[in-house]
């Protein structure tokens, strides 16, 4: 009898072995081990401070990850240098056959100059939380438009409670304020793009427009007095499961477990996007590809790779993602476990970039927000701050 044959065997690299990741990743190994019994996937975790520059060192030496997790390319992308050697495969062709349609805005970030460098896996959306039992305690309803998170924010103040805890102190939670406003002040959807690729300036209306917003929010009490030095994690939390405020963002599904075991037994919370500008607007939330991989050009065994790609975008793993609290990049026709997840999916289907790709621009988004909360910083000042520092980038 002739020994068998050995198998295939595919990497798969990642820094995502956090949270529900890894369950995640192996129940979709068994799934394609199972359809390729001829091939199986070892996974190598590596720490996310260190995943750039090993993945473009192993391939200098000549070696290929079948599976790599892969940032977004873009200029100010640590893996743009990877796309300048010509090491990553274009999947423009691959997406034709045997995948989803993804929702755009999940392609949106990978795709740089018409090719789309990389597969997501699952999504994430922002939302606004709210407490329900504060809500009817104190007659309101969910706000549609601005100036109704404003009204609702007097009326929550007459009963002894604080509108939206808002963690502005970590930068990125003000960032992504910035970029819900955006995604209402620009009707286009394409100038964070980009202004964020030097092709914009940012002295334009729009961009103007959002931060007035902010400071129209602040000015009116919808935040919390001292916001910009409230961080996300633990300020931001305990205002809101302690039940002083009654609102919270930026909320997706990371920060559900945080809730549920934060909260007093009998308290019910759920989910709206961020209120309009202006009711003639459609509502939207913000969001972006959570985990994503590509194929290296020179990477074997590519069929087998994408094999493994068309199962993990499959209904039997969105079904997989669903129960472990994650959101697939596609739509489902998949009853979540909870009101709350099924409603982030559903979000989904109207969610708007959160990024800005370039580093220098995207910190000086966060500190401006911050700016904007304290009173340091106007919309003029902000956007102009922001034309500065894309002086400076060199691309």
């Amino acid at each position: 009898m002739l020994p068998a044959a050995p198998k295939t065997t595919l990497r798969l690299w990642s820094w995502n072995n956090e949270g529900d990741y890894p369950a995640v990743f192996e129940q979709i190994i068994a799934r394609f081990e199972t359809a390729n019994p001829n091939a199986e996937v070892e996974i190598q975790w590596v720490p996310y401070t260190e995943y750039n520059e090993k993945l473009k060192a192993t391939i200098a030496a000549g070696d290929y990850p079948e599976i790599p997790e892969i940032h977004p390319i873009h200029p100010g992308s640590p893996m743009y240098s990877l796309y300048q050697a010509g090491e990553l495969l274009s999947l423009n062709d691959a997406l034709k056959t045997g995948f989803p349609k993804y929702f755009p805005s999940a392609l949106a970030d990978l795709t740089f100059e018409g090719n789309t460098y990389s597969i997501p896996l699952d999504v994430n959306n922002l939302t606004v939380f709210y407490n329900k039992n504060i809500f009817k305690k104190v007659g309101q309803k969910i706000p549609e438009t601005v100036d109704d998170l404003i009204s609702l924010g007097k009326a929550l103040k007459a009963g002894g409670y604080m509108g939206i805890a808002h963690g502005a102190k970590d930068g990125w939670p003000a960032g992504d304020l910035y970029f819900q406003m955006l995604a209402y002040s620009d009707g286009s959807h394409t100038m964070l793009r980009k202004a964020d690729f030097g092709k914009l300036t940012w002295n334009r209306p729009e961009f103007i427009e959002a931060a007035l917003q902010i400071l129209k929010m602040n000015a009116n009490g919808v935040f919390p007095p001292g916001t910009a030095a409230v961080d996300y994690f633990t300020g931001a939390v305990q205002l809101f499961t302690q039940q002083k405020t009654a609102m919270f963002y930026p909320a997706g599904s990371w920060i559900v477990g945080g809730f549920d075991t934060g909260f007093p037994e009998g308290v019910e919370y759920g989910l709206f996007p961020f209120p309009r500008i202006s009711k003639v607007q459609d509502s939207a939330s913000t969001g972006g590809v959570a985990t994503n991989w590509g194929v290296l050009k020179k990477a074997k065994n590519q069929d087998l790779v994408l094999a493994f790609y068309r199962i993990a975008a499959d209904m039997k793993s969105a079904q997989i993602l669903i129960d472990h609290s994650m959101i697939p990049p596609y739509a489902v026709n998949i009853q979540a476990k909870r009101e709350i997840l099924a409603d982030m999916i559903k979000a989904q289907a109207i969610a708007q970039t959160r990024f800005v790709f370039t580093p220098e621009l995207h910190s000086q988004v966060m500190s401006g927000v911050q700016g904007l909360f304290t009173g340091e910083v106007s919309a003029a000042q902000f956007v102009a701050a922001l034309d500065r520092v894309e002086k400076t980038i060199k691309r």
